[in-house]
Formats: C-alpha cells, structure tokens, sequence
C-alpha cells in the first residue's frame, strides 16, 4: 500500500488530480489522507482512485457528516 497524504490536520487534502495521477502509476492500493471534512471531499477522493480514506482529524473535530 500507498498513504498519500496531504499532513494531518491540513487545511485542504489532497487534490483529486494528484489522486489520479499517482494511482495511475501503482498496482496497489492507495490511501489518501489529510484534510478530509467533507461527504464531498471524501467521493471525490475516491472517485479519483483512492482505495482507503483516513479521516482522522474529521473525527477528532467531530465533523458532521449530514
């Protein structure tokens, strides 16, 4: 595996281009972290390649995810 990650706690995560480009490049899986706080945030970084998401500081934070 993969952990592309954008820092923990990051103001914006990583860009759905860059998700894409890396997964291009692997045969393995992918995880994206960084910055995710958002249902939004979360498909478009799957729908770019990502295989796992942490949303550690979303919890932490106590996103509400509605």
């Amino acid at each position: 595996m993969i952990y592309l990650e954008a820092g923990s706690g990051a103001i914006t995560p990583v860009k759905p281009e860059i998700i894409k480009s890396v997964k291009n490049q692997l045969e393995i899986p992918l995880i994206v972290g960084g910055g995710l706080r958002s249902l939004q945030q979360l498909e478009s970084s799957y729908l770019a390649g990502a295989d796992m998401l942490v949303i550690g500081t979303a919890i932490e934070q106590k996103i509400n995810w509605n």
